[in-house]
């Protein structure tokens, strides 16, 4: 790690050269080390140590941004000139947002010692075990283990002092056998926290379970849909739905139903950063502490999340949700999803469909209509014919065309465990769910 001093350093040296402009300063220090393997051998071992600034430059209501990663003092005073060049060159924007002032943050802690500590060896041997485990089930095993340790460290000309450490760990495994697939993702804080040998377990025996798949008819079937499945379903809604932008561009339909019935009373949709299994980050990237938001509540559309653009437009307070100066043009998302747990196992799900599709994860997903969130997509990596409570054989992967608000309003059952899936650089805690009438639309050979 280069720590707050030394980062604080790099950050006063352009918050010297601001004059009378308003300046923010953002630092992401990130060493990112990635251990990727396929048919069974790792096959590449990259790590990478970088450390970005972006400056802010405001004045007369005009915002213009620069990057680099020269943090020396004459890349600072060169991304600084730029930053000012593109804001003097900007139209006047009369709902730039004021930076804010100094924030009081709540404490998390989401440092792990066993990723800081990971080298390319530990690596190499956690893989092992996962394509040994492959190997010894005549399986071919491909994925990656990622552990990255991360500092953001942001400040401005109204005082605004913001450090944050934070690591993840990641793993992802596909497992191959003569047209069977299996799949499985998990991440924490920690790399000691992550169960790889249960999800490779998984992903191995869906694979072996997934042979010779035999082709049914599209049409509407109950579903009984994994947690890889679930986390797509709200990440999603998060980008159409949740979003600052999306209000102000009248395209969400969760503004549209404030108050209003929009799911199953089953489902409890909430973005948390206080919650430590999140992997939360106290603050955005504009600085501003971030706060707990329902959007989801019983059913009842409750809320969205704005960051400080959006915020403005809408005469709102910012919910502490900006996104990286590249990723702006989003709007605001949450980070910290969670989805309240039920009270049903994955078995006692299965059990209680007379037919349907068990679906292990959803697959190339994009919007056919974005208010009502209609998505289009494929299953993958474990599509299963599920009569009188029990899979019955392995089927080939099915297009689906759904409203995912509609989806998320004839939810019948929701799991009790939940499953941490990767979420930009927080996670979603989600679980199983059963869905009646899915809408399947189109069926592959494959």
């Amino acid at each position: 790690m280069i720590g707050e001093k030394k980062l604080r350093e790099i950050g006063l040296k352009a918050l010297e050269l601001a004059g009378k402009a308003d300046l923010k300063v953002t630092i992401l220090s990130t060493v990112s080390n990635l251990t990727r393997f396929a048919r069974g051998e790792i096959h590449q071992n990259v790590s990478e140590n970088n450390t970005e600034l972006t400056l802010s430059y405001i004045q007369d209501q005009k915002m213009g941004i620069s990057s680099t990663n020269d943090t020396s003092k004459l890349g600072v005073e060169k991304a600084l000139s730029n930053a000012r060049t593109i804001a003097q060159l900007m139209p006047v924007n009369p709902y730039l947002p004021d930076l804010p002032e100094p924030q009081i943050y709540h404490t998390v802690n989401s440092v792990s010692e066993s990723t800081i500590k990971a080298s390319p060896e530990d690596r190499a041997v956690i893989v092992g075990r996962a394509v040994q485990k492959a190997k010894a089930r005549r399986v071919e095993a491909y994925g990656a283990l990622t552990t990255e340790v991360l500092e953001l460290c942001i400040m401005n000309t109204k005082g605004l002092k913001a450090y944050f450490p934070f690591t993840r760990s990641e793993f992802r495994i596909i497992c191959l056998q003569e047209g069977g697939s299996g799949y499985g993702e998990t991440v924490n804080a920690g790399l000691d926290k992550l169960d790889i040998i249960k999800i490779s377990d998984e992903a191995i025996t869906t694979c072996l379970n997934t042979l010779n798949p035999q082709s049914i008819e599209a049409g509407e079937y109950d579903v009984v849909i994994k947690p890889y499945a679930t986390s797509d379903i709200l990440q999603m809604l998060s980008y159409l739905s949740f979003n600052g932008k999306a209000a102000e561009e009248g395209r969400s339909y969760i503004k549209m139903k404030m108050g209003q019935q929009v799911a199953s009373p089953l489902v409890t949709i909430y973005d948390d950063n206080q919650n430590h299994l999140g992997m939360p980050i106290p603050f955005d990237f504009e600085g501003l502490a971030k706060k707990k938001i329902p959007l989801i509540e019983r059913g009842i559309a409750k809320g969205l999340v704005y960051d400080s653009f959006t915020a403005k437009k809408a005469g709102v307070e910012p919910t502490g949700h900006n996104l990286p100066a590249t990723f702006a043009y989003y709007g605001a998302l949450p980070s910290n999803l969670f989805m309240d747990a039920g009270e049903f196992s994955l078995e006692e799900m299965i059990k209680s469909v007379e037919k349907g599709v068990f679906v292990t994860r959803f697959h190339y997903t994009n919007p056919i209509d974005p208010v009502k969130a209609v998505i289009t997509g494929m299953t993958r990596d474990g599509t299963f014919l599920i009569e009188n409570g029990r899979t019955v054989k392995p089927i080939k992967n099915l297009r689906f065309t759904q409203s995912y608000f509609e989806a998320l309003e004839k939810v019948e059952m929701v799991g009790k465990e939940r499953s941490l899936i990767p979420l930009g650089f927080g996670a979603s805690l989600v679980p199983a769910l059963k869905i009646k009438g899915f809408k399947f639309t189109g069926v592959t050979e494959f």
